[in-house]
């Protein structure tokens, strides 16, 4: 099982979006949230998405394994 963690600003109670922990094998969705903070992903999600995740360390996103 993958599992992506994220935290974006401006968004206080991320029960309510249901968005505290997903099944995903791919992170590209997560380059269009503009606020988005950081993101803890499984390693094997990173190797897969490394483009990804270099662009939204471009941008300033925290971005570690876990």
């Amino acid at each position: 099982m993958f599992s992506s963690y994220f935290v974006a600003s401006g968004i206080e109670n991320l029960k309510g979006l249901d968005i505290r922990e997903t099944n995903v094998s791919d992170i590209y969705p997560l380059d269009g949230l503009e606020n988005l903070k950081g993101v803890g992903v499984d390693y094997h999600i990173i190797g897969k998405n490394g483009r990804v995740v270099e662009k939204l360390r471009g941008r300033g996103v925290d971005v570690w394994w876990v």
